[in-house]
Formats: structure tokens, sequence, C-alpha cells
């Protein structure tokens, strides 16, 4: 299973290579919203995980702009921010699930 991540947290990044990989995931890392755009656009995932909080474009509106560009990947939203009306607006964007950090594999 080919997986993509944005996300711009190292510590993060470290976490899914260790979590995923050792569970045989086929990994790509993007750092940014424009890094993950660009993979997301050349590349078949079989899932998104996607940081709302990205140093060039907030997560929810890379989440709107992968739809728009008619890709139907799963998305799952991963953020710090645990407010209702965020999650409502982060699935209404396209988001297929959303995932509080910080959060663990078990």
């Amino acid at each position: 299973m080919k997986i993509l991540t944005i996300d711009d947290d190292v510590t993060i990044q470290e976490l899914f290579v260790t979590g995923l990989c050792s569970e045989g995931f086929d990994l790509t890392q993007a750092f940014t919203a424009k890094d993950g755009l660009e993979h997301a656009l050349s590349q078949v995932f079989d899932c998104i995980i996607l940081d709302n909080m990205l140093p060039d474009i907030a997560g929810i509106s890379l989440c709107t702009m992968i739809r728009d560009k008619k890709i139907d990947t799963p998305i799952i939203a991963l953020s710090v921010q645990t407010a209702t009306d965020q999650k409502v607006a982060f699935l209404n964007a396209g988001a297929d699930d959303y995932m509080e950090k910080p959060f663990t594999f078990s």
C-alpha cells in the first residue's frame, strides 16, 4: 500500500516512517503543501495523510485542491485542532476521516 504523508513536522514524519514502514507500507513524504500536491498529481496513492498546519498552504485548502483535481484517494486529515467545526470543515473539503494529534499506532 502506497501512502503519501504531508506534514512539516519532522518528528511526526519520523513517527510515520517508524510506524508505517515497519508494517510494510510504501511511504512518500512531503513537508509542504506544494510538494504534497506535486506528488498527489504525479503518482497514485492508496491513502493521503494530510496535516492542516503547513508552512505554505493550509491543509484544508490543499484537501480542496486535491479534490478539485478529481483525485479520489482517501484523505485522512491530521491536526492538533480538536474543535468540531474544524473537523466538519475538513470533511466538507473532501477529507474521508479526521485524526487528532497526538496519536498512537495501536
